[in-house]
């Protein structure tokens, strides 16, 4: 996994904690945080360079994703995706706001090749709770990702 702060290594090793504790349950997982220079042109080339060539299973962004002026992460984010994972979005933007300033949150999810990237919350309980509620399906949404065909519904019984 990697994680991509605007902060450097602060807010990459609180960062790394929250992983580590809602993540856990699903497996030895593996981070690796990248302080990311450079505006548009710096993330953008780190999310292709990290999922394109370095196969990075997940790519998290931190930051940059509300309603400001300077919060481009979600749109080029989005300019970058194979495929968008509505599902998850929806459900972090309906997470309880805690603060005014959560509805703002405008964060994409979604996937490039076999690398699914999630744009997180600054702020850290925010992003803690978007932690917690993804680990349940994290292992599911990597193996169908990377080609798993199996059927995900369980099979209906027979009615009547």
């Amino acid at each position: 996994m990697l994680l991509l702060p605007p902060g450097g290594e602060r807010t990459g090793s609180w960062l790394e904690g929250a992983v580590a504790n809602a993540w856990s349950p699903a497996g030895p997982l593996s981070t690796v945080s990248v302080a990311v220079d450079g505006g548009r042109r710096g993330l953008a080339r780190a999310i292709r360079r990290y999922a394109d060539r370095e196969h990075f299973q997940v790519i998290c962004s931190i930051g940059r994703s509300g309603a400001g002026r300077e919060d481009f992460v979600p749109d080029l984010t989005r300019s970058l995706l194979d495929r968008t994972l509505p599902g998850i979005e929806e459900r972090m933007y309906l997470g309880p706001p805690r603060r005014p300033e959560d509805l703002l949150f405008r964060g994409a999810a979604g996937i490039r090749g076999e690398t699914m990237i999630i744009n997180l919350p600054e702020r850290p309980e925010r992003t803690r709770a978007v932690l917690r509620f993804l680990a349940p399906v994290l292992g599911h949404a990597l193996d169908k990702i990377a080609g798993d065909e199996s059927e995900c519904g369980r099979p209906l019984g027979k009615s009547g």
